[in-house]
């Protein structure tokens, strides 16, 4: 499909194993099933890539290394991101885009069919801020992360895995300021806000000027709601088969946690909670070693 480029961005990965597919097997999948495709990687490292592999790819671009930033302190230890090179690596590749539709993913994930060309026209649907909407994994999309006994609300927390839609939507998004450092303190790292929030509350402050960036992760239900409102009016969340890609088996979240994310619903809410209830109990009962063997 000539409209629609993909921009690859990361490190290159060697090898396959459950943090990361190999670049390798990314960049195959994408000639195999968008041959007419343009293919742009925006690599962060130097590691030697074969010829053979080389010869996939269309462009090939090597952005200057920006490095780390502060982005606050947990019971007053720093703590680094790397936030800003993710960013300043996404745009060099988004710069060069010249088709309709592009699809900026990871460099360890990997295509199993070509799914994106027969549900990219349904779901470009215009918003008041994109002219389509994008589209995004449900994996890390979330309004609530859980804690035992309780739970925690956030706001503007949209996966940075994968992004498809108008090439220029998937600009508009990652365009902006890369951040400052900051010594903001954090409590405990549950109150830390993520590099998700970092990147969501950065594009909607443009549109609602009192979002406060490095504010904590837990929010109010009711900014968690109103902000669930709105990204929902911008965004579509498929799983990683819907969007016809495989992913590092560390990101292949089991139902109990799929449950917290944006389109999770209370019956995985109630499973959730049981697991985690019956780790208590295992966990107090001194059974936990033993079940642990049986399951083995």
């Amino acid at each position: 499909m000539k409209e629609l480029t993909f921009v690859v961005q990361g490190p290159y990965f060697l090898h396959t194993d459950r943090n990361h597919i190999s670049s390798d097997d990314c960049f195959r999948s994408l000639r195999k099933y968008f041959p007419d495709s343009k293919i742009i990687y925006s690599r962060s490292d130097n590691v030697v890539i074969p010829l053979e592999t080389l010869s996939l790819i269309d462009l090939v671009v090597c952005p200057d290394d920006v490095g780390h930033n502060q982005t606050g302190c947990i019971n007053s230890i720093p703590k680094f991101e790397n936030v800003n090179r993710q960013i300043h690596g996404v745009l060099a590749g988004l710069e060069l885009v010249e088709s309709i539709y592009c699809c900026k993913v990871r460099s360890d994930f990997k295509f199993v069919n070509n799914n994106l060309i027969d549900i990219l026209p349904s779901l470009l649907v215009k918003t008041s801020r994109f002219k389509g909407r994008l589209t995004i994994l449900d994996i890390y999309s979330r309004t609530e992360y859980f804690k035992f006994g309780g739970r925690s609300y956030v706001d503007y927390h949209l996966s940075d895995f994968i992004f498809v839609g108008y090439s220029e939507d998937v600009i508009k998004y990652w365009k902006g300021d890369l951040f400052s450092d900051t010594d903001k303190n954090y409590l405990h790292y549950d109150d830390y806000r993520t590099v998700e929030q970092m990147l969501g509350r950065r594009f909607y402050k443009n549109y609602f000027p009192d979002i406060e960036i490095n504010a904590e992760r837990n929010v109010s239900l009711e900014r968690c709601l109103l902000a669930k409102s709105q990204i929902q009016e911008d965004f579509n969340f498929l799983s990683f088969k819907k969007l016809g890609i495989d992913i590092p088996r560390r990101f292949k979240r089991p139902y109990r946690d799929q449950a917290y994310f944006i389109n999770g619903n209370a019956f995985g809410r109630l499973i959730y909670n049981l697991y985690f209830i019956n780790k208590l109990i295992l966990k107090k009962s001194g059974l936990r070693g033993f079940w642990n063997k049986l399951k083995k």
